[in-house]
């Protein structure tokens, strides 16, 4: 990687460029930087297990990470601005990496930290079984899915995170990191979803919902179903996984298809106005 730097700024004719070879900061002795960038190994992984491509970022993921914060401080000029783009794991509201932040980062930082796409911790846990499974050919997935499941809840962790943070130096002090969450309006899987109308149904092949304002709509039986599951009390984890165990319409090695599936009916009927959903 190193050489094929140094030819990259060879080839692109740059004579202001001096690569220096080192673990992050080792090495960096009189220089300070206007910019510092990084997309660092960030995907958390279990201890002894080997993660076959380059991006383990240690046990909670944020090792690498972590070392990279706390030399900022250091390495950056006054008006500078780091960035670091990556992945991180937390809970629904935010990354555990705010935790990071606060420690590393000087209150003189002015600090964005913006959440672009957020997801469950399951669909990690099964992205990381078809990575290793594409390259390593694992025996069974469905318990190499369990370990990564396991060890993710092991860390009190829900939600997986895409983030840039970019942090300025300034000279005055910041009291709160500027958190930008772009998945707002996702469904989570502890909001609870809430017949918005009251109705009766024919049963049918087809069912035909009929609702006290007059309004009425034909779904199919595995709706129907979905809707009866509705009740105000449990949240859509809840009633994403009774309605999978009453089906049985999964495999367990394509779990989390099926509960995205179900997830999507759930937005569905959202969207049409049949159900409301309480945060």
């Amino acid at each position: 990687m190193f050489e094929a730097t140094k030819f990259n700024i060879i080839l692109n004719g740059k004579t202001n460029i001096k690569p220096i070879l080192g673990n992050l900061y080792d090495g960096i002795t009189s220089h300070n930087f206007d910019v510092i960038t990084a997309n660092p190994p960030f995907i958390p992984v279990p201890d002894g297990y080997e993660f076959p491509i380059a991006g383990g970022g240690g046990v909670d993921g944020l090792k690498v990470i972590n070392d990279i914060l706390e030399g900022i401080p250091l390495f950056l000029n006054e008006g500078g601005t780091a960035i670091i783009c990556g992945e991180a794991i937390g809970n629904n509201k935010t990354p555990f990496l705010v935790s990071s932040i606060n420690k590393y980062l000087p209150s003189n930082f002015k600090v964005n930290l913006f959440l672009h796409h957020q997801i469950d911790i399951c669909k990690l846990a099964s992205n990381m079984v078809k990575i290793c499974n594409n390259i390593t050919n694992i025996d069974s997935k469905f318990k190499y899915y369990e370990t990564w499941n396991e060890f993710y809840k092991g860390l009190n962790c829900t939600h997986y995170y895409v983030f840039s943070l970019i942090a300025i130096k300034t000279n005055i002090p910041h009291t709160v990191i500027d958190i930008i969450n772009e998945n707002e309006s996702q469904l989570e899987l502890n909001y609870i979803p809430v017949c918005s109308l009251k109705y009766t149904s024919s049963v049918e092949q087809v069912i035909k919902i009929e609702f006290e304002n007059g309004r009425y709509t034909l779904i199919d039986n595995s709706l129907y179903k979905l809707l009866e599951l509705i009740d105000g009390v449990h949240n859509i984890y809840w009633v994403i996984d009774k309605f999978l165990s009453m089906n049985m319409l999964y495999d367990k090695d394509n779990l989390y298809n099926a509960q995205i599936e179900v997830l999507n009916m759930i937005k569905m009927l959202k969207d049409k106005g049949f159900i409301q959903i309480i945060k």
